[in-house]
């Protein structure tokens, strides 16, 4: 059964609703997907004990319809959530200019006083609410952080009040607040957006479907209404609605949505055909559905896809770890401070509080907090400069580690255009004759390869033909009459199938073509063979340099097709690359990154089209490249738009150096808190040092994550 949680805000809310659900009687496999905020629960569990146990830990829950259309959502919107940013925002600019000029006039504590408290009170309560729910039952976050450094300085602030002191540390809660705010809100909008995937999956699938009832009338009905064995026609342009099988007429069926190829492929009578292909001839197909609508290939890609998201651990950041021992030892060590120097230094409760506060503010998450984000976004913006779309924290952060990149071939290594590299004429025959009357007949034709030869006809300036009718052999060929100076021509242009239906004499030249790996179209003339085309799919410019660039980076590289093996091979021998995996499904490559993942390799998907979807998903890091679909980029981590392969290993190269600054980073802030705590503690910072300090700190960590803005990336 699925649901749909809605309250979690973090990785560390799906390890913990996943953790209690996977704990009730019953339960088998359970999965909390935070990207698309759903949980799966397999085995005997009644829902209501279900939704009982999700409320129980601070969120809500409820079932997925068994379309698995969410329910509408009850959290903030996107409105809301800007709103109280900008809230945020203009209530902590003024305080801060107040905080930092150290001019205490009339009336400047008590302004800022009223402004933090609005702040505290309105948009950053729920970093006291979350942490509060966590305490009560014995867990802490990074929002336990947030809230006890915002406390801390707010309540430092009171107490300098309070003795008419003008130490106050108002700017540092509200920037604090603020920043934690804007880093939340940027977050949940990348998480929103790597959930579109599966709903763009769903967005493909046929709403109407034109059905042929028993006494031969045709309808158009609701796809839902097909039941299995019915039958439906498909007509030129259209989608194939249902997996099935022909009962009548022959078709060139669009599979690119499968298998990423972009040359379509003839089905005719007894012939298998799958939902959501386009008949690209001119003839309808009559389709017999083999399944219910329930279970086509669009209906097992969708569930791929969310399987594969749903088996990525949410990985908790660094500080949310590190704050489950952290929280405790600084409440410790400001309990112990207090009771140190009321104790054992006699000091008045006011006078012994101040240490105690400075240990609080210095230990405050600021720089803890920036560590991370401020080097992601930098970093992100960094690639972003070279069109480089960084998507999600974990994709930049898990790219600089991948060990296996597994590369699909059609429009990723090569142009997904086909074009003609040679032509081959027979005697009598002439030049420009044959590209008049090839052009002619290949205008009906919308296939790839027509228009491939379309193309060098016009660049070559061929003479202008007249089509006088017209014939499609979907699969095979084309055939017809065409009219050039006055003269009638018997044309067919096809595959070796054509040649062989039409009994055609092969010159000896052509028998020898039968194993190339390359794209043929013959053309015959009246009976009489007359030239041959050899059409291919070219190489990108930038795919040799970048393969050398992936392997000198220390990545070994798989190609993975749905395309035929001899074409495949030939592609892999000219780019020099050993390993390669021919006519696959999107099924067989979701499976090929689940047994190298399984072997130990850290696995990049690189694809470029819908079929790829559930292995970029899969995937430790997906890159999607190309002029490949928007559910290709949706279901990846690093979008290309403009598919250079080179980018790939400018990403993992802009990730390696990222997650070096983060390192850094972090290493200073804990070393930070290490030592300025004592300090702290000692009596030796007061409030105000420590509020200084801190913002030293932070400063240091952004100043730091900048540097990867003016970095030079590998190419």
């Amino acid at each position: 059964m699925d649901y749909a949680i809605e309250g979690m805000h973090c990785g560390s809310c799906a390890a913990r609703v996943e953790g209690a659900l996977a704990r009730l009687p019953g339960a088998g496999e359970v999965s909390v997907n935070y990207a698309t905020k759903r949980a799966r629960v397999r085995g005997d569990v009644p829902s209501a004990k279900v939704l009982s146990e999700v409320a129980r830990l601070g969120y809500a829950a409820e079932p997925l319809a068994a379309t698995g259309s969410a329910p509408k959502s009850r959290g903030k919107t996107d409105a809301a959530r800007r709103s109280e940013l900008v809230l945020a925002t203009v209530l902590t600019l003024p305080v801060f200019v107040l905080g930092m000029s150290h001019h205490p006039f009339p009336g400047n504590g008590l302004i800022q006083l009223l402004l933090t408290t609005i702040l505290l009170a309105g948009p950053g309560r729920i970093f006291f609410t979350r942490a509060a729910r966590l305490a009560v039952r014995g867990g802490v976050n990074m929002d336990t952080l947030v809230a006890l450094g915002v406390g801390a300085a707010y309540v430092a602030s009171l107490i300098s009040m309070m003795r008419g002191t003008f130490a106050y540390y108002f700017e540092s809660a509200a920037v604090i607040a603020t920043l934690v705010l804007l880093g939340q809100h940027l977050e949940e909008n990348a998480r929103r957006g790597s959930a579109q995937a599966v709903e763009k999956l769903r967005g493909l699938q046929l709403r109407t479907v034109r059905k042929r009832f028993p006494d031969g009338s045709e309808q158009d009905v609701d796809f839902e209404a097909l039941s299995l064995g019915d039958l439906f026609v498909v007509r030129p342009g259209e989608h194939v609605a249902l997996d099935g099988v022909v009962v009548e007429g022959h078709a060139a069926l669009d599979e690119s949505l499968v298998t990423g190829e972009s040359i379509p492929v003839a089905r005719g009578k007894g012939d298998d055909v799958i939902g959501t292909t386009i008949n690209t001839s001119t003839t309808p197909l009559l389709v017999r559905a083999t399944v219910h609508p329930a279970e086509t290939v669009l209906a097992r890609l969708v569930s791929l896809v969310e399987d594969a998201q749903a088996s990525k651990a949410a990985a908790q950041r660094l500080a949310d770890r590190v704050a489950r021992i952290f929280v405790p030892i600084v409440l410790v060590v400001a309990v112990a401070t207090l009771l140190y120097w009321m104790l054992a230094r006699d000091a008045a409760f006011l006078d012994a509080l101040m240490p105690a506060v400075a240990v609080l503010v210095i230990a405050c998450p600021c720089a803890l907090g920036l560590a991370t984000p401020t080097a992601i976004l930098t970093g992100t913006g960094r690639a972003a400069r070279d069109l480089i779309l960084i998507r999600s924290a974990p994709g930049l952060e898990s790219a600089g580690a991948l060990t296996v990149a597994i590369v699909d071939k059609t429009g990723t290594l090569t142009e997904g255009r086909p074009v003609v590299t040679s032509l081959a004429i027979e005697a009598p025959f002439q030049r420009a004759e044959v590209l008049a009357l090839t052009a002619a007949i290949e205008g009906a034709s919308t296939h790839p390869l027509a228009r491939a030869l379309l193309k060098y006809a016009h660049e070559a300036a061929a003479p202008l033909a007249q089509r006088l009718d017209f014939k499609d052999r979907p699969g095979i060929g084309l055939a017809g009459q065409v009219l050039l100076d006055g003269k009638r021509y018997d044309v067919l242009a096809g595959s070796f199938a054509m040649l062989a239906e039409a009994a055609i004499a092969l010159p000896d030249a052509w028998r020898q073509l039968e194993g190339d790996p390359q794209s043929l179209v013959f053309v015959v003339i009246d009976g009489k063979a007359a030239a041959v085309f050899t059409v291919k799919d070219p190489i990108r410019a930038s795919t040799r340099a970048a393969l050398a660039t992936l392997r000198e980076m220390g990545l070994s590289v798989v190609m993975a097709t749905g395309d035929r093996d001899a074409p495949a091979r030939a592609v892999a021998a000219e780019l020099g690359i050993t390993d390669v995996r021919a006519a696959l499904k999107p099924e067989a490559k979701l499976q090929l990154v689940k047994e190298l993942r399984a072997k130990g390799e850290r696995v990049g998907m690189v694809g470029d089209g819908i079929n790829d979807a559930p292995a970029l998903a899969e995937a430790d890091v997906g890159f999607a490249v190309g002029d490949g679909s928007d559910l290709a980029g949706d279901a990846a981590d690093i979008v290309i738009p403009h598919g250079n392969l080179a980018k790939v290993a400018e990403a993992i190269e802009i990730s390696r150096k990222t997650m070096r600054v983060i390192r850094q980073n972090l290493a200073w802030a804990f070393a930070y808190n290490v030592l300025a705590i004592p300090l702290a503690a000692a009596g030796h910072l007061s409030p105000m040092i420590a509020a200084g300090t801190m913002a030293l700190s932070s400063l240091s960590v952004v100043g730091n994550s900048l540097r990867l803005s003016g970095m030079k990336a590998r190419r």
